[in-house]
């Protein structure tokens, strides 16, 4: 993978729609599905694309991600990230990723100037699977020609499409709209909404037919047969800036409110993960201070609150990346007895999550042979501040040997016992070398 910056379905119900002072009750199964009226007004119409965020999912576990105009970022598979060198971009409009590795992007370049690029990526797929996937991209093919047919800037840079599951797809540019498909229940309100004056302004297309929809009069209706929470977060009468199904995995989601909050469900690369946490974090930081607002949002059943004045510490990269230094040397638990954050959250904090069992290193035993290794360490370091330099090399290894011996003594395993007396060597090393002068 590379970057670059720059259980079974619930099949619902049909719901009906309700006024924007009822809240939308769930269907005597509980099923996911309902409409909504917002009680807040829009920012769309002061907007430079269609969403203040832009964030697509793509294959093996790959993203697309702008939380800013200037500012973007891919990570996914090497030949997919190269395509995007390719391109001169100064600013992300619109970009959708196909399960086969295809994305339909549409930015500014440089000399302000619309593009439209279809990537197509080179794959070995099996014969059995030949048809169908020649018969998605011609599918694509069309949404491609549909886009790009509007030579208007402005129409261009306020597009909006996406692409699920099995060939299915929706875009619009301006008012026009074209998909192909789409779940029959979408159809249906999609022809009911036009006899009302309104079309589908933003679509999300997930698996098992599930689905969200931004209408033009600031409604939504959704369907989801899966996606943890979403339901939940679509209830509340906030008009929706962005929102994203993954194609891939029915339990991933990303949601941006006209509030400026932002929440997701993710799985994926935990580095990555703080990187997207850090951009959701400018994004609503950015919001709180333009707005001079609050923004509340919710992490592991906790609230989390970002005022004007919130000042965010260690860059979640950094954190994550020293995270994964530590579990090398033993002091956190293996990736796959670590939880991630609960799917539901928003800006997940570093210092709310859990580690799914006692560690090793708190064991009695352990920490005995940790002690021990410092106390002969300490006895080392003495004898060099009173004989001089010459037993800086010597203390080195004596401290070393000790650490080795003692935590090998307590059952530590092999490789951890032996970063432990790397580092006690160099440490040992170091301290005594600046005693000496």
């Amino acid at each position: 993978m590379s970057g670059l910056e720059g259980a079974a379905p619930r099949i619902g119900k049909e719901a009906q729609a309700r006024s924007a002072q009822t809240e939308p009750v769930a269907s005597a199964d509980d099923e996911d599905n309902g409409s909504i009226t917002s009680s807040t007004s829009s920012k769309s119409g002061s907007r430079w694309r269609t969403q203040d965020i832009i964030f697509a999912f793509g294959p093996e576990k790959s993203y697309f991600m702008s939380t800013a105009l200037g500012h973007w970022r891919y990570w996914g598979p090497r030949e997919i990230a190269d395509s995007f060198s390719e391109h001169e971009i100064n600013q992300p409009a619109a970009i959708a990723f196909a399960p086969e590795g295809d994305y339909l992007f549409v930015f500014e370049e440089h000399d302000g100037s619309m593009s439209v690029k279809h990537f197509k990526r080179e794959k070995m797929i099996p014969s059995t699977e030949a048809a169908a996937f020649i018969e998605a991209r011609r599918e694509y093919e069309m949404m491609y020609d549909f886009v790009r047919e509007s030579k208007d800037t402005d129409v261009r840079r306020m597009v909006s499409f996406s692409i699920g599951p099995g060939g299915s797809w929706f875009a619009r540019r301006g008012k026009q709209v074209a998909h192909n498909g789409l779940p029959a229940d979408l159809l249906m309100k999609i022809k009911e909404r036009e006899v009302q004056g309104a079309y589908p302004h933003q679509v999300a297309l997930g698996m098992y037919s599930s689905y969200v929809v931004v209408w033009s009069d600031d409604t939504w209706s959704w369907d989801l047969n899966g996606y943890g929470s979403l339901a939940q977060y679509l209830k509340d009468e906030e008009s929706i800036d962005t929102i994203v199904l993954s194609p891939f995995d029915c339990t991933e989601f990303f949601l941006v409110q006209e509030s400026g909050r932002v929440m997701w469900s993710l799985n994926g690369d935990h580095v990555q993960l703080g990187l997207i946490m850090r951009d959701a974090q400018g994004y609503m930081q950015r919001e709180a201070r333009r707005e001079q607002k609050t923004i509340t949002t919710h992490v592991n059943g906790k609230s989390v609150i970002i005022t004007p004045d919130t000042h965010f510490g260690e860059s979640p990269a950094v954190s994550f990346g020293v995270s994964r230094i530590l579990r090398q040397l033993g002091f956190a638990p293996n990736d796959a007895a670590r939880p991630l954050p609960d799917p539901g959250g928003s800006l997940p904090s570093l210092a709310g999550w859990k580690w799914s069992e006692p560690h090793a290193m708190s064991d009695r035993h352990h920490l005995i042979a940790v002690g021990a290794a410092a106390v002969t360490s300490a006895v080392v370091v003495s004898l060099v501040a009173h004989y001089g330099q010459r037993h800086v090399i010597a203390a080195s290894g004596s401290s070393a040997l000790s650490t080795a011996v003692a935590t090998r003594m307590a059952g530590m395993p092999l490789r951890r016992a032996a970063l432990a007396a790397g580092l006690a060597a160099v440490g040992t090393g170091a301290l005594c070398s600046w005693i000496s002068e």
